[in-house]
């Protein structure tokens, strides 16, 4: 599960939530609530902006930034997770921070939500019942219904490597559009562009996990990998998805 925070888009998301640790969710929520509160008896009106996510996985809290944070507004975030209300577990607090130059860069490159929005309306509909691993019901004997792509191909031209902040929006747009997931699935990278068959890495990432939107950045990485350095004046796709170059 990955949800959202206000209306200011702060992700959050925690280990095996779609399991049995949901209350992680919740957990984060009042983590969060606290740590504003913090910030508003300070008159600290751009706090929330700063926050781009917030995971929690075993007793540890990760929190990732937009742009440098204050010490006292790390300390915001201390006291939240040492309160009654988080239920501490004596862990300490993991921040990764994003430089405001490189948010600046992220901001010029943006997927339309009406785009994301057809994706998910025209994604398949499928049962998830007890016979998939999952429990339908109070009672475990009525079906649920989710909906999402059984698998996903990404295909990066060649010569894009250094769009690594442009492969980042792709890779977190995926995790948008697959939001409605119950199953595992596949993401496979291919390039083109200078052969006649497809490039790959003779791999896939095996996704469908709760923490999935975690790995953006590595899955950024590959369609860099992938996509190279090499450029391409006229690129063609010359066989799709399953015949290639292995």
């Amino acid at each position: 599960m990955n949800d959202n925070a206000y209306p200011f888009t702060i992700q959050i998301n925690g280990s095996r939530v779609n399991d049995d640790q949901f209350w992680r969710v919740p957990r984060i929520h009042r983590i969060l609530g606290y740590a504003q509160a913090f910030a508003d008896l300070d008159n600290n009106e751009e706090f929330h902006k700063k926050i781009d996510s917030i995971y929690n996985d075993k007793g540890h809290l990760t929190i990732i930034w937009k742009n440098k944070s204050f010490k006292e507004e790390k300390e915001y975030f201390k006291k939240a997770w040492e309160s009654i209300v988080t239920d501490y577990e004596a862990n300490p607090i993991e921040d990764e921070i994003i430089t405001e130059y490189k948010f600046m860069e992220i901001k010029k490159y943006k997927i339309p939500n009406s785009i994301i929005r057809r994706i998910i309306r025209e994604a398949p509909t499928y049962t998830v019942s007890e016979n998939y691993g999952r429990t339908g019901g109070y009672y475990g004997d009525s079906d649920e219904y989710a909906k999402s792509y059984k698998s996903i191909c990404i295909y990066i031209q060649n010569g894009l490597e250094e769009k690594i902040d442009l492969f980042k929006i792709i890779a977190k747009a995926i995790f948008k559009i697959q939001t409605n997931n119950c199953r595992k699935y596949p993401l496979l990278i291919f390039g083109f562009g200078y052969t006649k068959n497809l490039q790959h890495e003779n791999k896939f990432f095996d996704l469908g996990y709760s923490n999935d939107v975690f790995n953006y950045n590595i899955i950024a990485k590959a369609i860099s990998r992938i996509s190279g350095n090499k450029t391409v004046e006229r690129a063609i796709i010359y066989e799709l998805f399953p015949k290639t170059d292995g």
